[in-house]
Order: C-alpha cells, then structure tokens, then sequence
C-alpha cells in the first residue's frame, strides 16, 4: 500500500511539474514576448523544486514530533518563500523579461489556471455528494 502512495505522489508531482513549466512557458513566451524555450524552465524549476526540502522536512518534524509545529510552520513559509523568489528569478533570468512580469509568469498565471481547474473539479462534485452532508 505504501509503495503505491509513493509512487502515485511521485506521479502527480512530476504532472504538476510538467504543467507549472508550461503555464509559466507560455505566459512568459507569448503573453510577455520573453526569448527563453519550455526545455529550459522545466530544468530550471526542477533545479528549484530542490528548495522544497525544508517543507518534506517540516512535515516529518510534524509527524513524529506535533509539539514542534511552530518551527514546522516557519520551515514551510520559508521554504515556500524561497521557491516563490527563485522561481521568478530564474524566469526573469531565463527569458529576459522584467520581475513583475516574471512574478506573474511564475505565480499568478499557474495559481489563477490551478484555481481553475480546482472549481471545475470540485464544482460537479459538490453536487453529486450534496446528500451525503451529515
């Protein structure tokens, strides 16, 4: 059971991956007109998905240990800050556009299409198990 939660994890990070790189891609690309290639942000944010180790540690100190939430917490904000920060560096640096644009390349357009996505999964849901509310 174990292995296949791992390998489904594996599976869906590495989907995310593919899909952040091409959200980020074609906003910088064609909405920014940036000169960079979908190859090098996909490398460039595998390289960066390195910076999320303070979190898988974070979530273990939070699994073994519950009393230390807090610094649990300061691990996963830090972590998520540093990404967010190389993210946009790497795509300002990559396809030659200013940070604002870069900022909304690597963060506004894969979290507003993820948004998305998310409503219109959950919205057909919601009433299909709309008689199942205890």
């Amino acid at each position: 059971m174990s292995i296949a939660v791992t390998v489904s994890f594996i599976i869906v990070a590495i989907i995310l991956w593919a899909l952040i790189s091409v959200f980020t891609h074609l906003s910088a690309r064609y909405l920014f007109k940036g000169s960079g290639s979908y190859s090098g942000v996909l490398k460039a944010y595998g390289y960066n998905s390195t910076l999320l180790s303070p979190t898988v540690l974070g979530l273990l100190l939070l699994v073994y240990l519950p009393s230390l939430a807090p610094l649990t917490m300061a691990l996963v904000v830090i972590s998520a800050g540093w990404l967010l920060f190389s993210w946009v560096a790497a795509v300002e640096s990559y396809y030659n556009i200013n940070g604002g644009k870069a900022f909304v390349s690597a963060f506004i357009v894969p979290l507003a299409l993820f948004s998305l996505i998310a409503i219109a999964t959950v919205l057909p849901l919601s009433s299909v198990f709309r008689g199942f509310a205890v």
